[in-house]
């Protein structure tokens, strides 16, 4: 037994103290999804959508939506996809910890250093591990595998090195099919991770860096990561080859420019152009609301007209480069800040600063000058990172606390390196130091993070139960199908916090007889298989008929929104008037409406 412990201490150390840091979150939290993406998301694949769980997810590369929606057929009854986000964020936790026992000799030194490391990410993290958002799980995911990569045993032949580094292959395409746009963006830390491994080469050893077997080490390493996401974009673009899904990705593609980087300019001042792309004031209306799902003459061309006469009433027509030196007064900002409304980041903001300030002071005090070009170069690639970010005008918290997330790794395994440098007989001080300075962060950003998530928690729970009441009604007459006004269902009344959901507590993963009138899902194939359930098909203009001809098909709006949108659309784009007649009113919330020509 004793044999076995120290032969296995480092995954043992690595799994107790992970599971520790579970037990805590799981004992103070409940874990919910964090916004209404990873609730579609759960939904299409769970079966709730659709009532069958579904192989492909306009949001996810295909491979991971098909082993998602296997284990849903499997075991139909089991939230796996919040499951799954989960395991993901401690397992990686786990995995750095694992990645750093392997380095570091003395097991009471594993056993606080692992300590920190997870106390750490969890405290940082505590906000994204509670109220789980699948951006946030890549970047977590991602960087597990760049810690992996840097930190491996840099004397072994390439083969075995390649063969060592599978798992940290294997995270990096996980992240890929997870959300390729998010690994794509972290992709130059990984690099940096690369370039900083091959170049740190021990002379004393006989290594060089431009040696046979030092490049096909690092070039293999980086070849085998490109090759693998290359495969999964393959296997993703085919099974997107089929037409229907084909013209829902130019849909989702355009739908995505106008709403997330354009906007919708309004009526008043743009009749010509609106005229000449044939779009009435009522149907402008419906793209400014999101409702655009009732008027099936709102097609990927038009929102992709739309956007484009967005961008050019910007008037900003310069290059990016221009673009992004103009974005330089605000990345200062933030450098410096943080930013506005951003608690979290701040947080995140502070450890990357003391951390990149411990690595340069134990570079110096290793007498390694030369070194310094490696967070210099950091700090110039997260810098032109931020940039563009900024200059696109969309950064959001997910994204930005990914990226301060993997830098922050990135940073620790380099601290990690440069302390296995220091030659003090005694006691390695700057090590030293960095460990209390870390522990110090994990207690004062923990209670800090603990008293917010736990606040938001209680806002949230709150806020759900306009969303259950609304649920529970719809499932209360499954023999009527509900549209709902997107912004009606977006966020509470009262308090105007976003409705989620909990994500081990009340599964129920049976088809729901409700939908929105917008949103990124709306018009996919998905969307009438759904409705052809309810006796609604894929016919021109067959939604707006439904709502009006169908005497089982209802529209729920909340009471502090109006219903003139729905009048002034059949008035003013079909030239029919129509009644509006409240029903029901669910929680004293939401109205219920039949719509009658």
């Amino acid at each position: 037994m004793r044999n076995f412990a120290r032969k296995n201490e480092n995954l043992i150390i690595s799994m107790a103290v992970t599971l520790i840091m579970v037990t805590v979150i799981g004992i103070c939290f409940d874990y919910y999804y964090q916004a209404n993406d990873d609730i579609t998301i759960k939904n299409i694949l769970s079966g709730v959508y659709t009532g069958t769980p579904e192989s492909r997810n306009i949001q996810m590369h295909y491979p991971m939506s098909l082993l998602i929606s296997l284990l849903y057929r499997i075991g139909r009854g089991i939230p796996w996809y919040g499951l799954l986000l989960c395991t993901a964020h401690f397992f990686s936790f786990g995995y750095i910890a694992y990645n750093t026992c392997k380095v570091i000799n003395k097991t009471w030194l594993k056993v606080i250093v692992a300590t920190v490391e997870v106390a750490l990410f969890t405290s940082a993290m505590l906000y994204e591990i509670v109220f789980t958002q699948y951006t946030v799980t890549v970047g977590i995911i991602a960087s597990a595998g760049m810690f992996g990569l840097y930190l491996s045993d840099r004397t072994l032949e390439p083969k075995e090195f390649i063969k060592r580094n599978i798992p940290n292959f294997i995270l990096i395409f996980v992240a890929f099919i997870t959300r390729s746009e998010m690994l794509l963006l972290m992709m130059p830390f990984i690099c940096l991770a690369g370039l900083f491994k091959w170049t740190d080469t021990d002379k004393t050893n006989g290594e060089k860096a431009f040696d046979k077997k030092s490049l096909i080490k690092y070039f293999g390493a980086f070849a085998i990561i490109l090759v693998s996401l290359g495969i999964g974009q393959l296997i993703h673009t085919v099974a997107y080859m089929n037409p229907e899904w084909k013209e829902f990705v130019r849909f989702f593609d355009n739908r995505t420019e106008l709403y997330d980087y354009q906007f919708v300019p309004s009526y008043e001042g743009n009749e010509a152009f609106y005229d000449s792309i044939n779009l009435k004031k009522e149907e402008v209306t419906l793209l400014e609301n999101y409702n655009f799902g009732i008027d099936s003459d709102i097609t990927a061309d038009t929102l992709k007209q739309v956007a484009d006469y967005a961008k050019s009433l910007k008037g900003d027509n310069s290059s990016l480069i221009t673009r992004m030196k103009a974005a330089i007064p605000d990345y200062k900002y933030i450098l410096r800040y943080g930013q506005e409304n951003d608690v979290y980041g701040r947080n995140l903001r502070e450890l990357y600063l003391v951390g990149m300030l411990m690595l340069v002071l134990l570079i110096i005090k290793n007498n390694e000058l030369l070194r310094i070009w490696q967070p210099a170069l950091l700090f110039i690639v997260r810098s032109g990172l931020w940039l563009y970010m900024i200059s696109t005008g969309r950064y959001p918290a997910r994204i930005t606390h990914s990226l301060y997330f993997i830098e922050l790794v990135l940073i620790i395994g380099m601290i990690i390196y440069q302390a296995k440098k220091e030659r003090q007989k005694r006691f390695p001080m700057a090590t030293v130091l960095a460990i209390m300075l870390f522990a110090l962060f994990c207690v004062s950003v923990f209670a800090i993070n603990y008293q917010r998530v736990q606040q938001e928690s209680i806002q949230r729970d709150k806020a759900n139960e306009e969303k259950d009441a609304l649920h529970e009604y719809c499932k209360a007459h499954p023999e009527n199908y509900y549209f709902v006004d997107v912004y009606s269902f977006c966020s509470s009344m009262d308090d105007h916090v976003e409705y989620s959901e909990k994500i081990f507590e009340n599964v129920d993963n049976t088809i729901n007889n409700y939908d929105y009138l917008g949103g990124w899902i709306m018009n996919s194939p998905h969307t009438w298989d759904k409705l052809s359930n309810y006796g609604i098909g894929k016919e021109k203009d067959e939604i707006e008929k439904s709502i009006t001809d169908k005497e089982n098909v209802y529209v729920i709006v909340r009471d502090d929104r109006d219903t003139d949108w729905i009048s002034d659309y059949y008035n003013g784009k079909r030239n029919t008037t129509v009644s509006i007649d409240s029903i029901d009113t669910i929680a004293n919330r939401f109205g219920v409406y039949k719509i009658s020509r």
